[in-house]
């Protein structure tokens, strides 16, 4: 049970189902079966579900999982004063 922070609704714990897909095709699938309420599991679906982070891109996704550090800048501002015209 978790407490979801998008639409607030009074400190109140919904369950929450991870699901990772083998194939990223497949995503804007899964999303649109829990949004128009076609999932039943265990009773913790009743009618149209929110989805959280699925419309995030699979690259980006994957490297929050695997927690890949962003790359380093290749430019760096330059001070104001040490612009020469």
């Amino acid at each position: 049970m978790k407490e979801n922070l998008w639409g607030y609704n009074g400190n109140q714990k919904t369950p929450f189902l991870k699901i990772i897909l083998n194939d990223p095709k497949m995503l804007a699938r899964a999303r649109s079966v829990f949004e128009q309420g076609e999932v039943q599991f265990l009773d913790m679906f009743n009618g149209p579900t929110l989805t959280f982070e699925s419309n995030i891109a699979f690259l980006l996704r994957f490297m929050i999982d695997t927690k890949v550090p962003p790359l380093p800048p290749r430019y760096a501002v330059k001070p104001f004063w040490s612009l020469q015209s």
